[in-house]
C-alpha cells in the first residue's frame, strides 16, 4: 500500500512537472521558428539560357544571288507605214497600248480596210502626209529593272554570269549611268523565259550571280546582332545544353537570305538563334 500511494505521488509530480515545462517548451519552439524567419536565406543559382534554337557555325559553299524584280519591256522598236492617199480621213480601230498582230484590222480608209503587216505593240500613232504605226517588237523582249547604287557594282563585275533557280541564263544588255528621280538605275537583261509577255511583272527574283564561296564559315543570320552605337558583330554563344558561356565578335561577310559568311569564331561553335531578335526587340534595332 505505501509503495502504491509512493508511486502516485512520484507520477503527480511528473504529471505537475510536464504541465510546468509544456508551456516554456512551446514559446522555445515559437522562438527558433521566428529566428529562423531572419536568417539569411541561401541565394538560388540562375543560369542564362538560350533564347532561340541552338544553332552551329558550318564550313558551307554559298552561291551568291541577287533579289530583283521587273517588268518585261521590248527591246527593239521599228516603223508600219500605212499605204493611204487620205491620212485625214482614217478612222483608226486600234489606240496607243494595244497589241496587234499580222492581219488584224487597223483602220478604215473611207470604205478602204487596211490590216497589219506585223506583230507588235503599238507605241505611237503618227499622222501626217505618210501615216505610221511605232511598233515594240514582240519577239525581242528584255526585263527592265531598277537597281540600287551598290547593287550597280555587282552589275559591273566582269565575272557576271546571271542564271535563275531553274539555270535560264540572262544576259545584261543595258547598265544605266545616271540615277533616276527616285535614286535608282536603269538595267536591261535579256531574259529567255519561256511565256514572257510584254508588260509582265516579275517580283522577287532570284538570280545567281556565278560567284560561289567555297567552304566559307556561315552562320544562320538570325544568330548575329550588332549593338546600338556598335558596327561590330557578334554572337551569343552557348553550349549544348543552351547555357549562355559568352559573348563573340566576329566579321561578317557575303550574306544571302538565309546565311551570313563570318570569321573570328570555330567550326562548330554553337550560338543562341534567337538573341538577335530578343535584342533588337530589347534595344531597337541598330
Amino acid at each position: 500500500m505505501y509503495i502504491l500511494k509512493k508511486t502516485g505521488m512520484v507520477l503527480l509530480f511528473l504529471l505537475l512537472l510536464a504541465l510546468l515545462i509544456a508551456p516554456v517548451g512551446a514559446l522555445w519552439m515559437i522562438s527558433l521558428q521566428e529566428q529562423a524567419q531572419y536568417l539569411a536565406q541561401p541565394v538560388p543559382v540562375v543560369e542564362e539560357l538560350a533564347y532561340g534554337e541552338i544553332l552551329s557555325v558550318r564550313r558551307m559553299e554559298i552561291r551568291e544571288t541577287v533579289e530583283l524584280s521587273g517588268t518585261v519591256v521590248s527591246r527593239e522598236e521599228f516603223f508600219m507605214e500605212l499605204p493611204c492617199k487620205k491620212p485625214y480621213a482614217l478612222r483608226f480601230m486600234v489606240s496607243v497600248g494595244d497589241v496587234i498582230h499580222s492581219g488584224d484590222l487597223i483602220a478604215y480608209e473611207g470604205e478602204t480596210a487596211l490590216y497589219s503587216t506585223a506583230d507588235g505593240l503599238i507605241g505611237e500613232i503618227s499622222l501626217g502626209e505618210e501615216p505610221y504605226l511605232r511598233l515594240h517588237a514582240l519577239q525581242a523582249l528584255a526585263l527592265e529593272c531598277e537597281i540600287s547604287q551598290a547593287q550597280r557594282k555587282l552589275f559591273s563585275r566582269s565575272d557576271l554570269a546571271l542564271q535563275d533557280e531553274n539555270g535560264i541564263p540572262l544576259e545584261l544588255l543595258e547598265l544605266g549611268e545616271i540615277c533616276t528621280a527616285n535614286g535608282s538605275i536603269r538595267l536591261l537583261l535579256r531574259y529567255e523565259l519561256p511565256g514572257l509577255t510584254y508588260g509582265q511583272q516579275l517580283s522577287s527574283l532570284t538570280l545567281y550571280t556565278g560567284r560561289v564561296y567555297s567552304q566559307t564559315l556561315a552562320v544562320e543570320k538570325r544568330c548575329v546582332y550588332q549593338k546600338n552605337g556598335d558596327d561590330a558583330s557578334y554572337l551569343r554563344l552557348v553550349d549544348e545544353a543552351g547555357h549562355f558561356l559568352g559573348e563573340a565578335e566576329v566579321l561578317t561577310g557575303y550574306a544571302n537570305e538565309d546565311y551570313i559568311c563570318v570569321s573570328g569564331v570555330e567550326e562548330g561553335t554553337l550560338c543562341d538563334g534567337g538573341y538577335g531578335a530578343v535584342w533588337e526587340g530589347n534595344h531597337g534595332s541598330p
